[in-house]
Parts: C-alpha cells; sequence; structure tokens
C-alpha cells in the first residue's frame, strides 16, 4: 500500500451538518490513517467521525489525495466539502471531537491499523455544534 495525504479547508461550520467526506471509489478500500483538524478562528467547535447513513451526491467541490512518494500512481480517494445533496448524519461515531476556541486549537487522531473506507464508501466529518472554519489533513493508505 501507498500512502497518500491532502490538506484542505472546510465550508461549511452550521451546526447538524457535514462539513467534509472522505470518499473510496469502486475499484479502491483506502484505510483512514490520520486525521488533523485546526481551527481557523476563535471559535469552539464540536465535530463527530463516523459513516453517514447516504453518501453526499455530485460533489461539486472535492480534492484528491496526493502520493507521498511521486513515483506512486495518483490517488482514487476524494475528499469533499460541497455537494449537491450533502451527506447524511452517521447514526454512530467513531469518534467525538471537542476544539476550544483558539486559532490553530488543534486535534490530531489516527488509526494504528487505519479505519477502512469500504469501496463506493465514505467518511462523514459531521458539525455537531456551530463549527468555526477548519483547516484539515487526511493521511489514507491505498
Amino acid at each position: 500500500m501507498a500512502r497518500y495525504e491532502v490538506s484542505f479547508r472546510t465550508i461549511d461550520g452550521s451546526a447538524t451538518a457535514a462539513n467534509s467526506e472522505i470518499r473510496a471509489t469502486s475499484s479502491d478500500r483506502p484505510l483512514l490513517m490520520e486525521l488533523g483538524m485546526f481551527c481557523v478562528s476563535a471559535t469552539a467547535g464540536s465535530v463527530g467521525i463516523g459513516r453517514p447513513a447516504l453518501m453526499g451526491t455530485t460533489p461539486t467541490t472535492s480534492y484528491r489525495v496526493i502520493p507521498e512518494d511521486p513515483a506512486q500512481p495518483v490517488g482514487t480517494a476524494i475528499v469533499a466539502t460541497a455537494w449537491t445533496t450533502a451527506p447524511t448524519v452517521p447514526v454512530y461515531f467513531y469518534r467525538r471531537l471537542l476544539l476550544k476556541a483558539a486559532i490553530g486549537a488543534p486535534t490530531i487522531i489516527g488509526w494504528p491499523r487505519g479505519l477502512v473506507i469500504p469501496q463506493t464508501g465514505s467518511l462523514v466529518l459531521w458539525n455537531i455544534a456551530v463549527c468555526p472554519q477548519f483547516d484539515v489533513s487526511v493521511t489514507v493508505d491505498e
């Protein structure tokens, strides 16, 4: 497996809304290895990560993961921050994060063996309460 990363800024800080979605294609099952979130403004935020009941449809703003080793092929996983129809709230959250009201307040979490994103599936970062914009970094194995 090869290691891929991408960083982006979230768009939607609304309460009870998706702020981003890490999506797999039909040809791959990436493993989420690490997730870093950093507050852009001095506003506290509460976010959960889980599998949405329904994935978002037709991402209108998305970012493809890039290889750490330039000799590796182009990554297949993408991160979406806007959709025609947003993903739905997860029934359960793997992790719930509370970021304090300070610019740059960090949260970095990892999964030593990776959290599987199933083929044609996704993981969603869900705003549990009103949130600031976040700078987010994602590391996956493909």
